[in-house]
């Protein structure tokens, strides 16, 4: 079994990056956080409210990369 990454960077929230990020974080383990952001700052505020305090904004996405950077 392989141990889920702690931090997911997720850019793009439409009609399949949002349905796909959903779908991650009911599968993935509870201390996954998810870093996303999107041009539409809808698609972000719905997954935020969605994602029980596991999804967090970001302002570009450099800093979904910074946030989800691999050891």
């Amino acid at each position: 079994m392989i141990d889920s990454p702690k931090n997911v960077g997720w850019i793009g929230l439409g009609i399949m990056g949002g349905p796909m990020l959903r779908n991650l974080l009911g599968k993935m383990e509870r201390e996954t956080q998810f870093y996303v952001y999107d041009v539409v700052q809808k698609s972000i505020d719905d997954l935020i409210a969605e994602g029980q305090g596991r999804v967090h904004a970001c302002n570009s996405s450099k800093e979904v990369a910074d946030h989800s950077v691999c050891d």
